[in-house]
């Protein structure tokens, strides 16, 4: 087998940040137009320029079910366009053919109109397969927070989240509970059942009383201001909280692209070695991911034995990878021609089209000081929306150092699958969507086909009623198991 050049020096940016906003908050100018509406075979065009797309980009369309399952969704939507569609129609029809390929990197990207729209007055939990009110934003809502929920509008629950989860992206089970947990619900429901100005929800309550209670609905506006927090300075991510007393420290990730992530790391570490910290936390719920190289510099802290994230890749080759490469390369190198810059980019160009090339990431030479790392005991807390960059760093310490986690199943499966998705445009309605290029193999180039994230050595429950009144139960019962066990 040809010997794979290094992805270091004149390195693909690797970001891994999921692209996992398939749709997003749209803004309804005054007075709106009527949704325009597609032909036919514009349609069709757009279906087969998606379809192939994914054929010549994707590293292994077939890798959660045989590509047969993958053309025979395509012929049905194929066959199920018979007649002119506005945007949103065509969304729902190519939605599942990207849904089946179970992969978060790779999806639509959806803009919805909905500021002026009634929109789904609760945040949900979803915990042991039950569907819970999280935050009512309406008096009436407000009064039912923690109740279990059973039907919207005459539509069961259960019918309701299974027509979500087949048109989201995304690996795992607890990566589509969690998508569905934020403002996607919301939106979704709007899509799916756009009949509601309001809404009549069949609950079981806490004290087991099963009824019907309108709700009334929410403007998007509504919600952004009743989530403004309190103390703008403690909702900002990265953040460290030390509490001296009890010798812990906290680190809230919710991303991994922060401008001076380098510089934030080296003061929290100094600040937590100078007070003597013997506990520290990560947590690294609801982060989606980032920049890898961001991920690598945090390992420094943490391990004697600092590794690459991803030691070993396979890309597909194709024309749109390639031009993504160019994109990359510094303007004033750019009019050479990239072969002549390094191994990998002979290889790349090379490589006949369609196929997979590997590429190694080398370990770092040697450990930061013990005096800069962080000694002490470690833990990490995790959830569903753990995923891409961020669940490969729990999967990492886990495996590697030993760390505990705690929390909830991640949303990436444990050794990552795929990442880099490439952008495209549909041609006729103009809709983007992006399809993975890139993804993790072993060293035999084997990949991970097991769709479960990275499971925690202490997998913990939602306390219902406590997160209905604003606790973070997840993160008080991590802190008393974490503190009692050293």
């Amino acid at each position: 087998m040809d010997k794979t050049g290094s992805i270091r020096g004149l390195r693909i940016f690797l970001i891994i940040v999921v692209i996992f906003s398939l749709t997003t908050w749209g803004t309804t100018p005054a007075s709106q137009n009527p949704p325009r509406l597609w032909p036919v075979e514009a349609i069709r065009t757009d279906l087969d320029f998606l379809w192939q797309t994914i054929q010549k980009v994707h590293p292994r369309i077939d890798h959660a079910g045989s590509k047969e399952i993958l053309e025979a969704e395509y012929r049905k939507i194929h066959g199920a366009i018979s007649e002119a569609m506005d945007t949103d129609h065509i969304y729902l029809l190519f939605a599942p053919l990207m849904s089946l390929l179970q992969d978060g990197h790779s999806s639509l990207v959806f803009t919805m109109q909905i500021d002026k729209q009634p929109l789904f007055p609760f945040d949900l939990l979803f915990s042991r397969e039950k569907v819970y009110l999280k935050r009512g934003y309406t008096v009436q809502a407000a009064a039912i927070a923690g109740s279990r929920l059973m039907a919207i509008n005459g539509h069961e629950i259960d019918e309701v989240s299974t027509a979500m989860k087949s048109i989201l992206p995304g690996e795992t089970v607890s990566m589509k509970n969690h998508s569905l947990e934020t403002d996607m619900f919301k939106i979704y429901y709007r899509l799916l059942f756009p009949e509601a100005p309001s809404f009549y929800v069949r609950i079981i309550t806490p004290a087991e009383e099963e009824k019907t209670v309108e709700c009334g609905s929410i403007r998007r506006a509504e919600i952004q201001e009743a989530r403004k927090p309190a103390n703008a300075a403690e909702a900002g991510s990265p953040q460290l909280r030390l509490d001296r007393e009890r010798s812990l420290a906290v680190f809230t990730l919710k991303k991994f692209d922060e401008k001076d992530f380098k510089g934030f790391l080296r003061d929290s570490f100094k600040r937590i070695n100078e007070a003597g910290i013997a506990h520290l936390l990560i947590d690294l719920r609801d982060n989606l991911g980032g920049d890898s190289e961001m991920v690598e510099e945090l390992i420094d802290y943490l391990s004697e034995h600092p590794s690459p994230l991803i030691p070993r890749m396979g890309i597909r080759v194709s024309e749109a990878f390639k031009n993504q490469v160019k994109k990359r390369i510094p303007g004033v190198f750019r009019w050479l021609p990239l072969q002549y810059l390094d191994s990998r980019g002979r290889r790349l160009w090379q490589a006949e089209e369609g196929t997979i090339i590997y590429v190694d990431d080398p370990a770092p030479e040697k450990a930061k000081p013990a005096a800069d790392r962080f000694l002490g005991q470690i833990a990490l807390l995790i959830n569903g929306h753990t995923y891409s960059a961020a669940s490969l760093l729990a999967q990492r310490l886990k495996i590697q150092d030993g760390v505990k986690v705690y929390g909830l199943e991640s949303g990436f499966t444990a050794d990552g699958l795929f990442f880099e998705p490439l952008v495209f445009q549909l041609p006729s309605c103009r809709m983007e969507f992006r399809v993975s290029s890139m993804m993790i193999v072993g060293q035999d180039n084997s990949i991970h086909d097991g769709l479960r994230g990275v499971i925690p050595d202490f997998p913990l429950e939602l306390d219902i009623a406590a997160e209905a009144a604003g606790r973070d139960s997840l993160l008080e019962q991590t802190l008393q198991m974490f503190l009692k066990s050293n």
